[in-house]
């Protein structure tokens, strides 16, 4: 987890205007704080008070990595050395 470019606890507390860079998997996400709520709010609401600015590229890799996911044979157990190096590659 990143605040406005630095590395920080997950405990620290958010200010309006920070722009927060998480990862998640393989890919990572970028909000902004637009304001904080008064109290808990819904799903549907919480879009007035966080902006995502995610770049279009890392939405894409993020849904190639699904499809790859999806579409690859089920395979049971370790990965093999080559499905580590594919993913590897993925991430880069």
């Amino acid at each position: 987890m990143e605040v406005n470019g630095a590395a920080v606890k997950a405990s620290r507390e958010l200010k309006v205007g920070e722009v927060l860079e998480v990862r998640r998997g393989t890919h990572r996400e970028t909000h902004a704080v637009l304001a904080f709520p008064k109290g808990r709010v819904g799903a549907k609401l919480v879009s007035d008070y966080v902006l995502d600015q995610t770049s279009v590229e890392e939405r894409e890799k993020e849904a190639m990595a699904r499809e790859m996911m999806r579409s690859g044979p089920v395979k049971s157990g370790r990965p093999t050395k080559k499905d580590r190096r594919d993913w590897e590659k993925l991430n880069r």
